[in-house]
């Protein structure tokens, strides 16, 4: 499904709660509640099939907050924006974007750039994508992610793929942030999100 904001992941309402204590703007940022789950079965002749659909609008726990969708662009720069912000009451946060990290050592805090430079620090926070050999050393594991219900694949869908089932008419014809995840080589979750007072 195409997403004009961008890929998006879900965060759990605990995580949602901690970062609005950090002053996270959940407003501008394209966060919206999850709504409901499809799943579809490939048929074998590159059309869907919808499988079922329940709802997972979880209600709001003791935090007060739902399980949210967020877009990757909008959570950075929302925590971006508390990280750098004038006059914060938090030890001081350095910042290296585009940065090549060659060499770790977790015990020590310590991390080796690629200009040869070597910086120590009393927390790490290293943002890298699913396939960087970065993970392998900080896990100490050369092994692949399994491909199963436990790991989370995001991937963009084509609208083409899914606009003929009836079921989703309303949702393709509006922007919204969503997630798919495969489970298994034939089958697919695509998570929509809602706005909340349309549950």
């Amino acid at each position: 499904m195409h997403n004009p904001q961008g890929s998006s992941l879900p965060f759990g309402a605990t995580l949602a709660w901690i970062i609005a204590r950090w002053g996270f703007d959940f407003s501008n940022r394209g966060t919206v509640a999850l709504g409901d789950k499809y799943v579809f079965q490939d048929d074998g002749n590159d059309d869907l099939k919808l499988v079922k659909k329940h709802d997972i609008g979880y209600p709001k726990d003791a935090t007060g907050y739902d399980w949210l969708v967020c877009t990757h662009h909008g959570l950075h720069d929302g925590l971006l924006q508390i990280a750098l912000a004038p006059g914060r009451e938090n030890p001081t946060i350095t910042i290296h974007k585009a940065t090549k990290v060659t060499d770790t050592d977790c015990n020590a805090g310590e991390i080796t750039l690629g200009s040869g430079e070597t910086a120590h620090f009393e927390l790490i926070v290293i943002a890298v994508g699913v396939g960087s050999r970065l993970i392998d050393v900080v896990t100490e594991s050369t092994t692949p992610p399994m491909i199963e219900e436990r790991t989370a694949y995001r991937f963009r869908v084509p609208a083409s793929a899914v606009r003929s089932e009836t079921t989703l008419a309303p949702i393709l014809a509006r922007p919204s942030v969503g997630m798919t995840k495969f489970v298994a080589p034939t089958r697919r979750i695509f998570l929509p999100a809602v706005e909340a007072d349309t549950r």
